[in-house]
């Protein structure tokens, strides 16, 4: 009598299945080293690197992780955050941290660490912060939230204005308080005079008070009536 296994044809089919899934993983694994070692491995250090780094640490963890450069949407201190967070999270010596730092910079940002040079990987950390999130970027971002205005026209929401610049300004070196920020970026917007008379009257203390106040503007079809030339 035939056993289950070979007379069922739902077990064969999942059998079957399953040595197509290992298959796809195997042929992904081969064309991903391919890639890496006809990109950017010119220099020979690196490649000699690659070469000992173990197998399961060239392929996933920062396959979707790039910086490109200034127009990047990623803040570059998020990168870094992100960057050392999946280091830790694959347990990678420094030998291998700069390795995969390099890799993970493209474009604008490729081409700036291809002129400054490779170093260690605390060394390119630092000069990275230093160009990409320096003091001039950080006295930018400053005067920003100062005097800046909410533009309509450049394709932000009024939410998501907020909440990029806020966190922007978490990234500044020793940034201002929360409710000095929200403070600040409130007064970006155009606020129908009764919100913002009540703006005035009290200190709005967290991220979802000053929220309710732009969900409100918007409900009046206030934000973006005066700015929509965005005059500074």
């Amino acid at each position: 009598m035939e056993t289950l296994e070979n007379s069922d044809p739902t077990v064969k089919a999942i059998s079957t299945y399953t040595e197509i899934i290992n298959l796809v993983i195997w042929v992904f694994v081969i064309l991903s080293i391919s890639s890496l070692l006809e990109t950017g491995l010119m220099d020979p250090m690196i490649k000699k690197e690659y070469q000992n780094i173990p197998l399961w640490k060239k392929i996933i963890p920062f396959e979707n992780l790039k910086y490109s450069g200034i127009n990047d949407t990623m803040h570059p201190k998020r990168f870094i955050e992100n960057f050392e967070y999946l280091a830790n999270q694959e347990n990678l010596d420094e030998r291998e941290k700069q390795y995969f730092f390099i890799q993970s910079l493209s474009k604008d940002a490729k081409n700036w660490l291809n002129l400054r040079g490779y170093g260690a990987y605390e060394e390119m950390k630092e000069a990275f912060l230093k160009f990409y999130w320096g003091p001039e970027a950080q006295n930018i971002l400053r005067n920003f939230l100062e005097n800046g205005r909410y533009c309509p026209s450049d394709g932000l929401s009024a939410k998501n204005y907020f909440f990029k610049y806020f966190n922007e300004a978490t990234f500044l070196d020793n940034p201002p308080t929360e409710e000095e920020i929200i403070f600040y970026l409130l007064y970006h917007f155009d606020l129908k005079m009764s919100i913002r008379n009540e703006l005035n009257s009290r200190q709005v203390k967290n991220v979802e008070e000053a929220l309710n106040f732009l969900i409100r503007a918007e409900a009046d079809s206030v934000l973006g009536r005066n700015f929509q030339r965005c005059l500074f």
